[in-house]
């Protein structure tokens, strides 16, 4: 017979590999009480445990259930595993985990070992597990996931990381079966200096706001995963930065809203921004009016300027001891023939270097954004206008704890056309947003719903 209880502040919760627990393992340190009591033949353990320290665990998604069943709990006697108990008849435990997660772990789901797919996240919530060496296991509660990121791998070659959006509701939960938890993760990817004038090289649209044709400057890729963990349903969309002109343009709208319905046009444009960072020409096939010359010249330019913009944050913390400044620098190279309506197969003749430094204030409730461009022409055959500064500034403050409630004001410039002539489009506003996250929706599972209300005014200054 048993009857003993334990209390500790920290101890080793958890550490073992993939060959002792095929279906969650890893190693945490935490405070825990345990709670032992009844004869063998029919004991229960009872267990509630928090990560105090930095914790990692995984939790594989490609295992049987018979396995998984199988070595859910195994016993161990200084180090050496022991024989199989049940075979005598006398051994039963039931085992009753609480286990409280916070942002001390960080839990890695493997979605798919063979090519890659893993979320990496760190959270909250309480998970209450429950086995026993005759008994099925299970798992209820929810994860709800703060931050990480999405491994993501397309066509088994290549492979972007996807940053999980904060405050979207993103969450894991185990309502029963360990293997058919249920999961909602939205995660961005950003494809830096790509033209609309290469999605539109071919189609004759007018847009609603003169500057969106000309627009350059980043395209938010973003995977919602949803359904079963074991087998998620993947749907794209796209965004773009706010205080952008493409974010008040409604013609551009509808026709981000056509390319989105269409799933054979919308994965082409998603493997184009998140290989090439670059638009394909709508519905074409293959590579149509692709520049890949200027696909193959900014390719190599960010995967330097990534090292260089890794190393300068890093430099920065170092000096002002202050993580939360951000850098970044990206270059490209353009024909300004796209600018003009032309199409996108003509010669390099601008490159446009863009840098950003980002600064949170009073614990991450205020964030203050500056930088700008360089456009600049590197051909003797390129139009007038030279030389161009376009600076932005963006300025973000969350009116409510939680960060669903926030304003914005922004000062952003670009480059477009008047007449014949390159000139500095500025524009101006301010916004209120508000995120409400919602399980259901008259009776059915809804995504989340954002109210967005933005305020801007236009301005071009000619050369």
């Amino acid at each position: 017979n048993f009857d003993f209880d334990l209390s500790t502040n920290k101890l080793l919760l958890i550490d073992t590999k993939p060959k002792d627990n095929q279906q969650f393992y890893g190693r945490v340190i935490g405070k825990a009480t345990l709670s032992f009591k009844g004869p063998e033949y029919d004991s229960r353990m009872k267990v509630t445990a928090e990560a105090t320290d930095p914790s990692q665990i995984y939790i594989p998604n490609t295992i049987s259930r018979e396995t998984g069943q199988a070595d859910f709990i195994v016993f161990k006697q200084y180090g050496t595993e022991m024989s199989d108990q049940r075979s005598s008849g006398n051994f039963n435990v039931v085992v009753d985990l609480d286990i409280t997660a916070n942002n001390k772990v960080q839990a890695d789901v493997i979605l798919d070992e063979l090519s890659g797919d893993e979320i990496k996240a760190t959270g909250d919530g309480i998970l209450k597990i429950h086995a026993g060496s005759t008994e099925r296991p299970s798992i209820r509660g929810r994860y709800n996931i703060e931050n990480g990121k999405y491994d993501f791998n397309l066509q088994s070659f290549i492979r972007k990381p996807f940053v999980l959006l904060p405050n979207a509701g993103n969450y894991i939960e185990w309502t029963g079966d360990p293997f058919n938890a249920d999961i909602h993760i939205s995660a961005q990817y950003t494809a830096e200096g790509v033209s609309v004038s290469d999605l539109i090289s071919n189609q004759q649209v007018t847009f609603d706001n003169s500057s969106s044709r000309a627009y350059r400057g980043p395209v938010y890729v973003i995977a919602d995963l949803s359904g079963k963990l074991s087998k998620p349903d993947i749907a794209f969309r796209m965004d773009f930065p706010q205080g952008s002109p493409l974010k008040t343009d409604n013609t551009f709208s509808e026709f981000i809203n056509k390319i989105e319905k269409d799933d054979n046009e919308m994965l082409k444009q998603v493997f184009y921004l998140i290989t090439f960072n670059s638009f394909a020409p709508y519905g074409e096939g293959g590579g149509g009016n692709t520049n890949f010359a200027s696909i193959g010249v900014n390719s190599i330019s960010q995967m330097l300027t990534r090292q260089f913009n890794k190393s300068v944050s890093g430099l920065l913390a170092k000096i002002t001891g202050d993580k939360s400044v951000r850098f970044d620098l990206g270059t490209s190279v353009y024909s300004s023939a796209n600018l003009f309506g032309g199409t996108s197969n003509n010669t390099l003749d601008r490159s446009q270097v863009n840098f950003k430094v980002a600064k949170s204030f009073f614990n991450d409730k205020l964030v203050v954004t500056f930088g700008g461009d360089f456009d600049f022409n590197i051909a003797a055959t390129a139009p007038s206008g030279n030389f161009q500064w376009l600076p932005d500034l963006t300025v973000e403050l969350y009116l409510s704890k939680d960060k669903k409630l926030r304003a914005l004001a922004f000062n952003k410039n670009s480059l477009g056309v008047t007449g014949t002539t390159l000139g500095r489009v500025s524009r101006q506003g301010v916004g209120l947003s508000y995120q409400r996250d919602f399980e259901k929706l008259f009776g059915t599972k809804s995504k989340d719903i954002q109210f967005k209300q933005p305020v801007d005014s236009t301005t071009k200054k000619g050369l």
